[in-house]
């Protein structure tokens, strides 16, 4: 039981550690994948500059500029944090180790009634078993939970754009 109460520990520790060093990095950073209306394509990066009819990505590898984007060809903007993924997992992976730690303690077969027909009894497992695989259930829940971006809707009109610029503002990448 104390082995388990020290992971407890341990594993909180982590997890408020990877959430805080991630925001403290990344507190402004959102990565935008803008969808054009005619050739159907996407682009990816971090947006630069709103101007009055045309938005301005930068590469996610080296941070130089993409060629404009005019807003007659914007079907929609999508924006996510950077590091939310991870976050996600993060947190769903501790929940879930905490809850089948918690559901599923060890079991001790010793003074187990005999099974009846193979039903029943009692069944040796190690005492990490459940909070485990509870971990990993959790880690996938968060991943796609961490997944989730926030999508503005511009069909190519500049009505749409002016309405939602003030909102697009925040996405903005900041310079160091």
């Amino acid at each position: 039981m104390k082995a388990l109460q020290l992971l407890f520990i341990v594993f909180i520790c982590l997890s408020q550690n990877i959430g805080q060093s991630q925001e403290i990095q990344t507190s402004k950073t959102y990565k935008v994948w803008v969808k054009t209306l005619f050739e159907n394509e996407k682009q990816t990066g971090y947006l630069a500059e709103l101007k009055e009819s045309s938005i301005m990505l930068l590469d996610k590898q080296n941070l130089s500029p993409f060629p404009e984007i005019h807003i007659d060809q914007i079907k929609h903007i999508k924006f996510r944090k950077k590091g939310r993924v991870l976050r996600g997992a993060a947190i769903g992976a501790a929940i879930g180790f905490i809850s089948g730690a918690i559901l599923f303690p060890e079991e001790d077969c010793k003074n187990a009634e005999p099974k009846l027909f193979g039903i029943g009894g009692c069944v040796e497992r190690e005492p990490m078993d459940g909070a485990i695989a509870y971990a990993e259930i959790g880690a996938i829940i968060g991943v796609f939970i961490g997944k989730g971006k926030i999508k503005i809707p511009i069909h190519g009109s500049p009505s749409y754009y002016q309405k939602n610029k003030e909102k697009m503002k925040r996405f903005l990448y900041e310079y160091d």
